[in-house]
């Protein structure tokens, strides 16, 4: 999706933080997008 966000969260060394990172963006971007999709 968005692949600047996400070689964001790689610069982190844990495969778990990575994935918290991950999952905080996502959760930011289905808030910002639900808007408009229950529309």
């Amino acid at each position: 999706m968005d692949l600047v966000l996400k070689f964001n969260c790689l610069k982190f060394s844990s495969v778990t933080r990575q994935q918290r990172c991950l999952l905080k963006r996502a959760l930011k971007i289905i808030k910002v997008y639900r808007p408009t999709l229950s529309a």
